[in-house]
């Protein structure tokens, strides 16, 4: 989650950035554990509930007072627009940083658009991908395992590598896991299998073909 790592490189020191890490640990693990216990004792009041998604928000207006409901659902609100305006951020200095050339990148105006770029890009994509949000999750999840997961094994182990083979290993990885699963070919074995030996397989090749021949 890139919106949580700049929190992180945002700490004014290491032991401020260490307590945000503990605090984050503790809300997440809060967070998992009173979600699955209530899920269990909302499948069973709620037993009819097509989409476990909205069963939050339809216990608490059925079952407590306007007030409370709608508070809860302002604070629900509130965290996924703080969520979002984070990605979005970060998304914006991905392309300004990391894409753009370092010139481009001082302007501000190239900044904004940068930011109006990706949530306008990010607004389609939800428009038009069907899907739920534990879709996403489990898909995207795949997908970081299958472009960076043979990079990192290639750095760990110190095997011989490149700019341009870890560019292919990241690029062939991605792809091959998405047109695994665009053919529903993950019934037989997850997508992120498929990604990191064609990852590996391709940049151990373009890296013997790229290197200097010696004489």
């Amino acid at each position: 989650q890139p919106q949580v790592v700049t929190r992180y490189l945002a700490g004014k020191s290491p032991k401020e950035t260490q307590a945000a890490w503990w605090i984050y640990i503790l809300f997440v693990q809060g967070t998992w554990i009173s979600m699955t216990l209530f899920g269990m004792i909302l499948r069973g009041i709620i037993p009819e509930l097509e989409d476990p998604e909205v069963g939050f928000s339809y216990f608490f207006q059925s079952y407590m007072p306007g007030l409370l409901a709608g508070i809860i659902l302002a604070d629900i609100f509130a965290t996924l627009g703080a969520a979002t305006n984070s990605i979005l951020i970060s998304m914006s200095q991905t392309i300004t940083k990391d894409i753009l050339p370092n010139q481009a990148s001082k302007y501000v105006s190239i900044r904004i658009l940068a930011i109006l770029a990706a949530g306008i890009a990010t607004m389609l994509m939800s428009l038009f991908i069907p899907g739920s949000v534990v879709n996403y999750a489990l898909i995207s999840i795949s997908l970081m395992g299958a472009s960076l997961a043979p990079v990192v094994f290639v750095r760990v182990i110190g095997l011989r590598h490149n700019g341009i083979s870890l560019f292919i290993t990241i690029l062939v990885g991605t792809l091959s896991a998405i047109l695994w699963r665009y053919y529903s070919l993950d019934s037989y074995t997850n997508e992120a299998l498929v990604g990191i030996l064609c990852g590996l397989l391709s940049g151990f090749t373009f890296h013997h073909l790229l290197r200097p021949r010696q004489k």
